[in-house]
């Protein structure tokens, strides 16, 4: 049994000597009182912009050693400690910090070093006799392997070891693999590096040789807990569930030695969405807790993946009880808090249980190309939709396991991993992500909107064709019919270069609110274009704005009557019919428009926003679930969306007065 180590809590490392700006301060300020306050989430995503704004400021990382030291972050406290010992190498309150984040991660051979390293520069410190006593307390870093070497040959092999493990939590891949391909030369057998070999494979993309360096593990030792669940995880990530399987069992019964190993088998079992599995991984642990202790932060990530398989059983109250465990464990566990907040949603918004980021999934340069190939969708490239989607075919080329890896995240990810996944397929509208697409719009998992999102992908790229579809929508199955306009920033209809030309001058009257002269001129091009829907649909909305509302109401009827295709008649009306309450006459009148062919991107944008408004009338959560949907689908950056989201969140909400729309610009015949 591990010896207990001697507890101290390192002092913060001071800052630096620079002069630093104002407002640094001001914000390292405001991170102490999150901090203090417990809003550790808030104080993390202020430290991360100050690492954006400020970036190499030794009192930043200062700021974030504490933050850590105070959530159980042993990564963050590493992380922060070894950046402010690259700015200042002789540090000793740095190196005392960076010394305990090794130990707390039983990296016992850095840790032993780093602690001598302190002594060395601080050996009257008021710490130094605590850390001689860890030092003291620290057992024989040799390893049963390592017991025909000597003495300076293991200490060499394990710092080395651990140095991978570091370099690979701190997403230093290339560094990671040079340093384990090194110390393979001299231990081609040793396991322990050929299984972090395989992860730092893993982490740049490489999953054919992670599963023959696995595979290599596997022939020398069949047992061993870490490669079969690596195993399992490359073959998840591959798409091979059924291979994966085979490895289940022997990973289940393995009573191998391994560290974290019952972390290890919870994490395979949930990537075959094993959940009973998971839980006995659990429970068995804490039975066996007397022999294996766990790190703080393992068994929180433990307690994690215990709470995640029994939201997924069912057992939303024991899910919440095991979050509150893993914050107990890790105050400031991202994963286990953004659970539990999205369990305080209802039902229809909740993304469902999810155990693993995107950082999860997708190896760094895989991100990085994919967000740069996203920047046109954004408004960042010149690039046109045409190139950005052979891009992306041939990104998906390259990397055949990205289909896979999606599929996984539409089951089991968390809502930005599964929302950056229905872009992507929008985009590149390869046939194997759609299908996948389709398959999770179809499910229960995830919230309702991401869920019709998935649908009108699917409906986009014609792989539902059935006039009416079964959804899971706000808890129980409804059916619907999937919505398929075209949508087009084409007008449809266009005016001779006279009638251009008034409309010019009606819209610089309007900007000034001159109502009456706009009136004035949409009646002289009428004059000359009688037949034209839309300037007798704006005459109206003029002639509204001037309080002739009874007037205005008139001339919409008899445009709608004239032109009963006319989609802005057909709205406004609806409007008004809403406003006096009457829901049964909005709904005939727009509900022609649900089915007409196409419609203009403006039009689409209000028939969206009627139909939102008929919802709240009526108290349809799904009705305004299917339009919201629908409207951010087509229209992302829409600036009404966050106020038909407080709808939603609200249920009930007065509706605003009756309101005409603007008229549509339309283009010159020239530009036809």
């Amino acid at each position: 049994m591990a010896k207990r180590k001697p507890r101290s809590k390192q002092p913060l490392p001071r800052a630096s000597t620079r002069i630093p700006p104002t407002q640094m301060l001001q914000d390292l300020e405001e991170v102490t009182r999150l901090r203090e306050n417990q809003q550790y989430q808030e104080a993390d995503m202020l430290l991360n912009e100050l690492h954006f704004r400020y970036p190499n400021r030794f009192e930043v990382f200062a700021a974030a050693a504490e933050l850590a030291q105070e959530t159980h972050n042993a990564l963050k406290l590493q992380y922060a400690c070894r950046r402010m010992l690259e700015l200042e190498p002789k540090d000793p309150e740095s190196m005392l910090g960076l010394a305990h984040a090794y130990l707390q991660q039983d990296y016992r051979a850095l840790a032993q070093r780093t602690f001598q390293e302190f002594l060395r520069l601080a050996p009257k410190h008021p710490q130094a006799d605590i850390v001689r006593e860890i030092l003291n307390s620290i057992e024989d870093i040799a390893r049963p392997e390592l017991e025909n070497l000597s003495a300076e040959d293991a200490l060499n092999l394990a710092l080395n070891h651990e140095m991978v493990q570091v370099l690979l939590s701190e997403g230093e891949y290339f560094q990671a693999e040079r340093l384990c391909r090194s110390m393979l030369r001299q231990y081609p057998d040793y396991i322990p590096l050929l299984n972090n070999l395989s992860l730092v494979y893993r982490m740049q993309g490489k999953l054919a040789l992670a599963m023959q360096t696995t595979q290599r593990v596997l022939e020398l030792e069949p047992e061993n807990i870490h490669a079969l669940a690596n195993q399992i995880q490359y073959l998840c990530l591959c798409g091979h569930h059924e291979e994966a399987r085979t490895y289940a069992e022997p990973l289940k019964n393995s009573t191998g030695p391994a560290w974290k190993g019952w972390l290890r088998k919870a994490e395979a079992a949930l990537l075959l969405e094993d959940y009973e599995s998971v839980l006995e991984a659990y429970r068995l642990y804490h039975e066996t807790k007397v022999k294996e202790v766990m790190l703080p932060s393992a068994e929180a990530t433990l307690a994690h993946f215990a709470a995640v398989a029994s939201a997924h059983l069912g057992d939303v109250v024991e899910a919440r009880l095991l979050w509150q465990e893993a914050l107990q464990l890790q105050p400031g566990y991202d994963l286990a808090h953004q659970n539990l907040v999205d369990f305080d949603f209802p039902r229809s918004q909740r993304n469902g249980a999810w155990a693993f980021d995107k950082s999860f999934w997708f190896h760094e340069s895989m991100l990085q190309t994919l967000m740069k190939m996203l920047e046109p969708s954004l408004g960042n490239s010149s690039e046109g939709p045409e190139q950005v989607q052979r891009k992306m075919r041939k990104m998906l080329h390259q990397h055949p396991e990205f289909n896979s890896i999606a599929a996984n995240v539409l089951a089991i990810g968390d809502f930005e991993t599964r929302s950056f996944i229905l872009i992507l397929a929008g985009i590149a509208q390869d046939p194997t992500l759609l299908d996948a697409v389709k398959a999770f719009a179809l499910g229960k998992q995830g919230a309702d909107l991401t869920r019709l999102r998935a649908l009108q992908t699917a409906v986009e790229a014609q792989l539902i064709s059935d006039d009416e579809v079964r959804m899971w929508l706000d808890g129980e199955w409804h059916t619907i019919t999937p919505t398929r306009i075209k949508v087009t920033t084409d007008p449809g209809s266009y005016h001779t270069p006279q009638v251009i030309a008034l409309l010019d001058e009606a819209l610089e009257a309007q900007k000034v609110q001159d109502w009456k002269r706009a009136e004035a001129l949409y009646v002289q091009a009428i004059a000359l274009e009688p037949e034209a829907a839309d300037l007798q649909g704006n005459h109206a909305v003029m002639v509204q704005y001037q309080g002739r509302t009874q007037e205005a109401q008139a001339m919409l009827e008899a445009a709608h009557r004239r032109f009963p295709n006319y989609a802005y008649a057909r709205i406004n009306l609806a409007h008004t019919a809403l406003g006096r309450g009457d829901n049964e006459t909005a709904r005939e009148l727009i509900t022609p428009l649900f089915s007409v062919p196409q419609l203009h991107l403006l039009e689409f944008r209000s028939l969206c926003g009627i139909t939102i408004h008929l919802a709240m009338a009526e108290n349809d959560l799904v009705l305004l679930e299917r339009w919201l949907s629908l409207l951010e689908f087509h229209i992302p950056n829409d600036p009404e969306l966050g106020k038909y989201y407080g709808w939603m969140d609200e249920l009930l909400v007065p509706l605003p007065p009756p309101a005409f729309l603007p008229p549509k610009v339309q283009r010159r015949k020239s530009e036809k």
